[in-house]
């Protein structure tokens, strides 16, 4: 009597996982999530920029400039190919800056600035779109659009000192760590990576949390951004392997570096979104 219970419960588990990854997909048809991924990479075009751009600026008054390209690119690393990584890099420019007045290098600054909130602005109405979350009249629409604004300017600005920490950690662990390990360089690329996997979690988690008019419980979040870690991690892998097989990307020519970062940007958005969608089905699951 005992062998048809176990079974009997592994078929309810089975339908009960089936109907949630339903409407997970329901939810993220519904809400658009392919067009909504695709926004997203598209202001991250011109969001990555000037935040490069800032965190070149300040890591470099502490190690000099060519010193704070090669720590940024091989931070970067950890969410792309070193090749890609190093292009990137090398297309941005902070020295452009210097060579302005300060009057247009305030001007100048504070424009790229805006245009670095872009894309939590995008985010945050990806994110509510879906969680099912709608204004329920203009007044209430033009005031969580300004709050939205706010949410923007303060992600940016934690955006920016993340990055210049990861270019000062970048550059200044291998030096700590070598006064204390003869073989350093296996456990600087672990911790790394670890540092890096754990951003990923926490940034997915205060996107969730901090861009969302009612955000999910911690319970959902987490499983949320766990999905997105996972899915992060193995895309990184499987993306880096794809772009060493495939002529996908050399056959843009000078605009390979774009291409590539597009590319990622895109498949990462549609986990991010995706990790969204989970979370508020299993709220919306919990309250039925």
């Amino acid at each position: 009597m005992l062998a048809p219970k176990v079974r009997s419960g592994r078929v309810i588990d089975m339908r009960r996982w089936g109907k949630f990854l339903l409407r997970v997909v329901a939810r993220w048809m519904q809400a658009d999530g392919f067009g909504l991924s695709a926004s997203i990479s598209f202001y991250m075009l011109f969001s990555s920029a000037p935040l490069i751009v800032f965190a070149l600026m300040i890591a470099g008054k502490f190690l000099g400039e060519e010193s704070a390209r090669k720590a940024a690119a091989d931070w970067l690393n950890g969410f792309m190919s070193q090749v890609e990584a190093a292009a990137l890099i090398d297309m941005v420019r902070p020295d452009t800056f210097e060579r302005q007045g300060w009057l247009l290098a305030v001007v100048s600054g504070l424009t790229l600035f805006w245009a670095a909130t872009l894309i939590f602005v995008r985010m945050r109405i990806s994110v509510n779109a879906l969680l099912k979350i709608k204004s329920k009249d203009m007044r209430q629409a033009v005031k969580r659009s300004l709050l939205g604004r706010l949410n923007a300017f303060v992600f940016t600005l934690a955006a920016g000192l993340i990055f210049v920490a990861g270019i000062l950690l970048t550059a200044i662990a291998p030096k700590v760590l070598s006064l204390f390990l003869s073989d350093s360089t296996v456990w600087i690329q672990f911790a790394i990576d670890v540092i890096n996997g754990l951003l990923v979690f926490i940034a997915v988690s205060a996107i969730m949390r901090l861009l969302a008019v009612h955000p999910p419980s911690w319970r959902a979040i987490l499983i949320g951004s766990l999905f997105v870690l996972v899915t992060f991690e193995i895309g990184r892998v499987l993306v880096n392997v794809y772009l060493g097989k495939s002529e996908i990307a050399s056959a843009y020519g000078a605009a390979n570096t774009l291409v590539v970062f597009l590319l990622w940007i895109y498949y990462t958005a549609q986990m991010l979104l995706f990790g969204v969608a989970i979370a508020g089905t299993v709220d919306s699951s919990r309250k039925e």
